[in-house]
């Protein structure tokens, strides 16, 4: 199935590349450029979702990070867009 976001928030698209890289390192310890630190994914992980993670808890990171776009996609939460000036 393909989703196709028009004028999609940035905010999202960074939750959605955290997910997937909290998934990437969990997995194959591969992190998804050199300056991204394993620490700081669980810190972004934390800024969207507001929960703390410990070292090595990506694969938690991923899942609320899964859980919490579904909810978004499906319309549970509702975000404001940001005004454009």
């Amino acid at each position: 199935m393909t989703t196709v976001i028009t004028n999609p928030d940035p905010d999202l698209l960074q939750a959605i590349t955290v997910k997937h890289a909290c998934k990437l390192y969990a997995n194959t310890k591969i992190r998804p450029n050199r300056h991204t630190t394993p620490t700081r994914l669980l810190e972004l992980a934390s800024q969207f979702t507001g929960k703390t993670y410990k070292r090595g808890q990506h694969m938690r990171a991923y899942h609320d990070l899964d859980a919490l776009l579904q909810a978004v996609m499906e319309g549970d939460i509702h975000r404001e867009s940001p005004e454009i000036n």
